[in-house]
């Protein structure tokens, strides 16, 4: 049975009185040890299965028992009966229970009694399931062996008194069900009856052996219901179980117990009413789902569709896409955005704030998608998913188009860099490139973007790189008018500034394919090495190794780079007044210029190791 089916269940029995018709039945319950004595001749029980009154009726008037259940103890306690499963002795008693209750009923003219006697119950498959304390009302009956907690002489002489009401304080099964150590929410009427156990046989005698045995109720019967009140055909409310006698039969005297028995007036469930359960249960069932779909996370988005398209994106544009995520449902909701598969564009978005998001009934959450091109893929079309937990996700179109310009080509993607060698000089126009005999291709050189970029810091003195890489610096500086210029290949720089200048420099370089000294020769030098380039010397030599293996674009384009910042490069007195005025400014810059060169391959000691070895730092210390 699933977990709503079962709520189901739980709720209809807690409906129950309004399609429920209940009876009253006269309940007789009896218990009587043995003591593994014989059936004596002639005797019948009626003390124990008859004679009960309802102790409020002033007639005493018998009362007909509609149930009668009875439990033996001690039947057959020799070793044969357990081996070869001998009822013979159950038999006999079974035998004079059915004269009994013949006899009492049928000398009283009661013509309309009929009985039957169930000795052994054989339960159904179903009701095999089910727990003792499953049931809507128990019955527990038995020898208990429970005993009083006094001592023998003063047990004893209370009884001779007539004055047993205190020693019901030291029954041992009155103080553990006080204390809920067992039979929790049982009840057993009070005893107004001398203790049961253990007498002499045939006699009014309390144990006169040896063991001389302290008196004890021992023989009880105790009650359980699950409701203490029900109401019938949904009107009159009835007590579920109410004592009308409980007593021992103290002329019944063969055996060392004397036998205990109790009338209960019981209510018990009579007629269903298929019709009006069933109208219940569809009524519940119908209210299940509205409280399952009001518990189902709703949302709706703004735009609709919402569909992300960002077209001729150029590099360092940062284009933003609003929406806004409204909780239409009768629940809180959380959502989140996520990619529909593995994507290198998710890492260009932004979100803002940052999800997951958690919207309140009725409220609205506006997000803000920006993106930043970090790929060199010209095309995105991807899907986004806006998953809301344990409600329906919404999928989100991106399309993108990228113009990145010049930037994350490759040297070698460039056009070829032309020289004027009549006038000595780079040609950095597209007019009348090809027409004059001195026009030189110069195959070794880097893109021509590059050389005016650096040629116009050369000739700049106003260069301070700790204060180019300040983050208020940083947060200053607008590049979108030079990036656009060169976009425009017009590469006069004259009217920006050298911060300008510098940084959109640093971000040609790293926004190269492959960093300015390559992946595979940053693995030969510094992850392949045998020795671990701890010292300076060591990586100072590296360096030259690396000259030595860049290719010829490459390494003019590094040399230029290098000449530009070594000419620039701050003193240990500069560097230590500007980290105690802007915090660890050093330790940025070189992070920026060393990101610049290698990209983020090598770790970053050995990226700082490489770069100081570079600026002959350690000949400044």
């Amino acid at each position: 049975m699933s977990n709503s089916s079962k709520r189901l269940e739980i709720r209809l029995k807690e409906r129950e009185d309004e399609y429920t018709c209940y009876k009253q039945f006269n309940v007789l319950v009896g218990t009587f040890n043995v003591n593994n004595r014989q059936v004596p001749p002639n005797i019948l029980l009626e003390e124990w299965l008859y004679q009960v009154a309802d102790n409020n009726n002033k007639s005493n008037q018998i009362c007909i028992p509609d149930i009668i259940a009875v439990g033996f103890q001690e039947i057959d306690t020799s070793g044969g009966a357990y081996i070869y499963d001998d009822k013979k002795k159950e038999d006999e008693w079974e035998q004079i229970v059915r004269k009994t209750i013949k006899s009492c009923y049928e000398k009283n003219n009661e013509e309309n009694v009929k009985f039957e006697l169930l000795n052994r119950v054989r339960l159904m498959e179903v009701v095999r399931k089910w727990k003792i304390s499953d049931h809507d009302i128990i019955f527990w009956c038995g020898d208990m062996n429970y005993r009083i907690s006094q001592p023998n002489e003063q047990v004893r002489q209370a009884i001779n008194e007539l004055s047993t009401v205190p020693l019901h304080e030291k029954d041992q099964l009155r103080c553990e069900m006080k204390l809920n150590n067992i039979f929790t929410n049982y009840y057993e009427p009070p005893i107004n009856f001398l203790p049961t156990y253990k007498f002499d046989i045939n006699t009014d005698n309390y144990d006169t052996s040896e063991k001389l045995r302290t008196p004890s109720w021992t023989d009880r019967i105790l009650y359980r219901s699950k409701r203490s009140k029900v109401l019938n055909d949904n009107q009159n409310e009835l007590e579920t179980i109410k004592t009308i006698h409980y007593s021992c039969a103290k002329n019944i005297k063969f055996s060392d117990h004397r036998p205990v028995s109790g009338l209960y007036l019981v209510v018990i469930k009579y007629e269903c009413d298929e019709k009006r359960s069933n109208r219940i249960r569809e009524e519940l069932i119908r209210e299940s789902d509205r409280i399952e779909n009001d518990s189902i996370p709703t949302i709706e988005v703004h735009p609709r569709p919402p569909q992300i398209i960002f077209n001729h994106i150029r590099y360092l544009d940062k284009p933003n896409y609003s929406l806004t995520i409204n909780n239409i449902g009768e629940c809180t909701c959380i959502c989140t955005i996520i990619p529909s598969s593995i994507s290198t564009s998710f890492q260009c978005l932004t979100f803002t704030p940052n999800p997951p998001y958690t919207i309140n009934i009725k409220q609205e959450q506006h997000v803000n998608i920006s993106f930043e091109a970090k790929t060199n893929i010209k095309q995105i079309s991807d899907i986004l998913i806006l998953h809301v937990e344990n409600g329906a996700d919404t999928f989100i179109t991106l399309d993108i188009t990228l113009d990145k310009g010049p930037f994350g080509l490759s040297l070698e993607e460039y056009s070829c860099t032309l020289y004027d060698n009549e006038n000595k000089k780079y040609i950095f126009t597209n007019d009348n490139r090809s027409n004059s005999e001195h026009i030189i291709e110069m195959i070794n050189d880097p893109p021509i973007i590059y050389i005016a970029l650096i040629d116009c810091l050369r000739e700049r003195n106003d260069i301070d790189l700790l204060y180019i890489f300040n983050n208020e610096i940083q947060d200053l500086l607008d590049l979108i008018p030079i990036r656009n210029q060169i976009y425009e290949n017009n590469y006069n720089f004259t009217n920006y500034s050298t911060e300008e200048i510098f940084m959109i420099l640093i971000h040609l370089l790293q926004s190269l394919p492959q960093p300015l000294i390559s992946y595979e020769i940053q693995d030969k030098i510094f992850l392949n090495t045998k020795e671990n380039l701890l010292r300076q010397d060591d990586v100072t030599k590296a360096v030259s190794i690396i000259i030595e293996r860049l290719k010829a674009k490459e390494r003019n384009l590094f040399f230029r780079f290098l000449l530009l910042l070594q000419k620039h490069w701050q003193t240990k007195e500069q560097i230590q007044k500007a980290n105690e005025e802007s915090g660890d400014i050093f330790n940025i810059c070189i992070d920026i210029l060393a990101l610049s060169i290698l990209h983020e391959h090598l770790d970053r000691n050995q990226r700082h190791a490489f770069i100081l070895a570079c600026l002959n730092e350690e000949k400044k210390n």
